[in-house]
C-alpha cells in the first residue's frame, strides 16, 4: 500500500500527460478499430427503425405527417474557403430582411475547407467567426481539398479521413473560435463519399451528419419521389438510396453507424433537357441565360413542394459569382420567390437534422425552438446539460486536465507525506471510551 499512495502522483502525471500529448497532436478520439459491419438483415425495418435514434430511408416525411402538413424545407448550402472576397455575398444572401414565416432570419450551412478556393485564397478564420456569429451553420470540408476527386474515393484511408475532416474541425473551432460542438457536419469534396473508410471516421469521432451522398437517377423519366434524411444504422441501397454519381457507387457504405445521419443530395433536373444537373456552377450545368437558372430553381423547387415535400438543396459555390457576378441577385431573386409560401423555410442542415429527430408539422413549426436561433430576442439555452457538453467538447479540455496532473506531480507527495501521519479516530465503545488508533501504511 505504501508504494502505491506515494506513487499515485506520478500515475495521474503520466495520465495528462498522455492526454496533452493527444491533444497537441490531434489524436482526438481516433478509434483504430477493423471496420464494423452492418446486421445481418441489410434492410432497414421501420418498425424496428424508430426516431429519434433511428430512421429508414423514406420519401414519405417523418411521423406520419402528411405532405401538406409538412414544411418545405430548403438549404443553401456553400463550399470551399470563406474570406474577405466572397463574405459580401454571403451578407448579400443572407440579409437578415429575409426571414421564414416564423419571423427569424433564413438559415444557410457553409462547408468550409483550409485550403484556397477558385478565387485563389485559403479561409480567413475571423470571416467563419463572423458567419457563426450570425447564426449561420459552419460545417466541416476538409484540410487540404485533395485533387484528383478520385482521391476521396477510392485512395484516401480511415487515418486520411481523419486527419482531413477532425483537423479541419479543430482548426476552425481553435481559429475562429467556435465550439466543436457546434461544428457537426461533413461534405467530402467533390461529393465524392469514400465507402467506410470516410463514415467509419466521422462516426468514431461523433459527427452528427454527412450531406455528400447523391440519390435518386439521373434520368428524370426513371426519377422517384426525393428522399429525407435517413440515419446509416443500415447500410443504404446502392444505385438508388446511395448513387454518388461520376465516381461510382461501389463507395457507398456498407457498415453499420447507428444514430449517424446522411442528408442526401436529391438530384436536381433541367426542365428542358430530363437530365439532372447538381446546381448551376456545377460541371455540365451551362445554362445559356440568367433566367434559365432562375428557372432551374423555380423547376426544382415545383418538384418537391407538390409532391412529397423532402429538403431541396441548392449546391453553390462563391467563386461561380466571380465569373457570373449577377448571380448573388439570382439566388435572391429565389429566396424573395419562396418568401410567399407560408410554409418554405430556408434553414441550415443540423436545424432539418433535429427537425428529423423531433417532427413538427405546420401547426407547431412557428414555435420549433430549433428553428429560432437567429430570432432576436429569443434567449439562448443555458441548460446545464449543454454548457457541460460545451465545456467537454472544448479543445482546451486536455490542456486543463495535463496542469492539473502537473500540480499533483509538484504538490501530491507533500499531501500525502502529511496524510500518512494523520491520526484517524475510529469510535469503540469498550466501556464507553473513545480509542484513537494511529494507521500505519
Amino acid at each position: 500500500m505504501k508504494n502505491l499512495y506515494s506513487s499515485l502522483p506520478f500515475l495521474l502525471w503520466v495520465y495528462h500527460y498522455v492526454s496533452l500529448c493527444l491533444f497537441l497532436q490531434g489524436a482526438g478520439t481516433v478509434n483504430a478499430a477493423e471496420l464494423g459491419r452492418a446486421p445481418d438483415a441489410e434492410t432497414c425495418d421501420p418498425s424496428e427503425c424508430h426516431i429519434p435514434k433511428c430512421h429508414c430511408p423514406s420519401s414519405s416525411p417523418p411521423g406520419n405527417i402528411e405532405p401538406s402538413k409538412t414544411p418545405q424545407v430548403i438549404l443553401i448550402t456553400f463550399d470551399d474557403a470563406v474570406h474577405s472576397v466572397n463574405i459580401d455575398y454571403f451578407r448579400a444572401i443572407f440579409n437578415p430582411k429575409y426571414k421564414n414565416p416564423n419571423g427569424c432570419p433564413i438559415g444557410g450551412t457553409f462547408f468550409v475547407s483550409d485550403a484556397a478556393d477558385g478565387f485563389g485564397l485559403e479561409t480567413q478564420y475571423e470571416v467563419a467567426k463572423e458567419l457563426h456569429g450570425r447564426g449561420l451553420e459552419i460545417a466541416v470540408h476538409s484540410l487540404s481539398h485533395t485533387y484528383p476527386e478520385q482521391w476521396w474515393s477510392g485512395n484516401a484511408t480511415y487515418k486520411d479521413y481523419v486527419k482531413e475532416m477532425v483537423g479541419q474541425r479543430r482548426k476552425i473551432s481553435q481559429r475562429a473560435g467556435i465550439p466543436e460542438g457546434d461544428l457537426v457536419g461533413v461534405r467530402v469534396p467533390f461529393m465524392s463519399i469514400g465507402g467506410d473508410n470516410m463514415y467509419k471516421a466521422l462516426y468514431d469521432n461523433n459527427f452528427v451528419y454527412d450531406k455528400s451522398m447523391l440519390t435518386g437517377s439521373p434520368h428524370f423519366k426513371d426519377r422517384s419521389l426525393p428522399l429525407f434524411p435517413y440515419t446509416l444504422d443500415f447500410p443504404p441501397q446502392v444505385g438508388t438510396v446511395c448513387d454518388n454519381g461520376r465516381v461510382g457507387s461501389l463507395n457507398c457504405p456498407r457498415g453499420s453507424y447507428p444514430g449517424f445521419w446522411a442528408v442526401p443530395v436529391n438530384r436536381p433536373f433541367r426542365k428542358e433537357a430530363g437530365e439532372s444537373c447538381n446546381g448551376a456552377d456545377a460541371l455540365g450545368c451551362d445554362f445559356a441565360e440568367d433566367e434559365d437558372v432562375f428557372e432551374f430553381y423555380v423547376h426544382n423547387f415545383n418538384l418537391h413542394y407538390e409532391n412529397n415535400r423532402a429538403p431541396l438543396c441548392l449546391l453553390l459555390h462563391s467563386s461561380w459569382f466571380k465569373s457570373h457576378p449577377e448571380g448573388v441577385d439570382i439566388v435572391k431573386q429565389f429566396i424573395e420567390y419562396v418568401a410567399s409560401y407560408k410554409d418554405v423555410y430556408i434553414i441550415t442542415v443540423h436545424e432539418l437534422v433535429q427537425w428529423m429527430k423531433q417532427p413538427t408539422d405546420l401547426s407547431q413549426i412557428h414555435n420549433f425552438k430549433p428553428w429560432r436561433t437567429r430570432c432576436t430576442g429569443d434567449e439562448k439555452s443555458t441548460d446545464f446539460s449543454d454548457l457541460f457538453l460545451d465545456f467537454l467538447n472544448s479543445p482546451y479540455v486536455y490542456f486543463i486536465f495535463a496542469i492539473f496532473g502537473l500540480f499533483l506531480l509538484l504538490f501530491g507527495r507533500r499531501c500525502l507525506w502529511r496524510c500518512r501521519r494523520l491520526l484517524i479516530s475510529v469510535g469503540k465503545t469498550t466501556d464507553g471510551k473513545t480509542e484513537r488508533v494511529k494507521i500505519d501504511y
